[in-house]
């Protein structure tokens, strides 16, 4: 007999609901596709049809045995308590030490590498208009090209990063040429989806 696991909550602060659900979505359906899963529903209370005081998600969860979820309930609670110390430790770290430790990683979550790049590239082709011309499409592959080639030659992971981001509570920005800069994937991932003071273009 199977267990079912219910999760009621809300995205943090300058998360985006749709992005919120669609990783969810992406993550929990690689899940299944990997045998961890047996299946899952994400619902949104919308409107104020409910009957109790209750986060807008309601996330259920169907498991063979309650372990597997206890187990990566605790070892993400640890990463969030002391994920500024584990990137700055991650920085620190020795060039070849990095790379051993990158590979390492990917080998051990397949599952969250394919669903995060299927979210990414769906979240940028939902922020890519229409109307860019093809000097302006070449440009954003310039900008992906440099950061491949900064990283193979510092040996430090460098990574496209949205000026103004995708998705955020303030303002969403687009997937063009002038809204791009390459930067360190740390100072990237110390900056998450918050807007920063830019200079004026004039």
């Amino acid at each position: 007999m199977a267990d079912i696991y219910h999760i009621w909550c809300n995205p943090k602060e300058g998360v985006d609901a749709k992005d919120f659900a669609d990783k969810i979505r992406t993550f929990l359906g690689e899940l299944v596709k990997a045998g961890k899963l047996q299946s899952f529903r994400v619902m949104r209370m919308k409107l104020g049809f409910r009957s109790m005081d209750l986060p807008d998600f309601h996330i259920m969860m169907e498991t063979r045995n309650m372990q597997q979820l206890d187990d990566a309930k605790n070892k993400n609670e640890w990463y969030e308590a002391n994920k500024e110390q584990v990137i700055q430790a991650a920085a620190t770290r020795p060039l070849e030490v990095k790379r051993v430790y990158q590979k390492a990683w990917k080998e051990r979550n397949t599952v969250w590498v394919r669903a995060d790049t299927k979210a990414r590239r769906r979240k940028h082709r939902e922020a890519t208009p229409k109307w860019l011309s093809k000097q302006q499409k070449s440009e954003i592959r310039q900008l992906y090209q440099i950061a491949i080639t900064m990283t193979k030659t510092t040996g430090e992971q460098y990574v496209v990063d949205h000026i103004v981001p995708l998705r955020s509570e303030v303002v969403c920005g687009l997937h063009v040429p002038w809204n791009l800069r390459v930067i360190p994937r740390q100072e990237n991932l110390l900056k998450s989806n918050k807007l920063i003071d830019t200079p004026q273009i004039t």
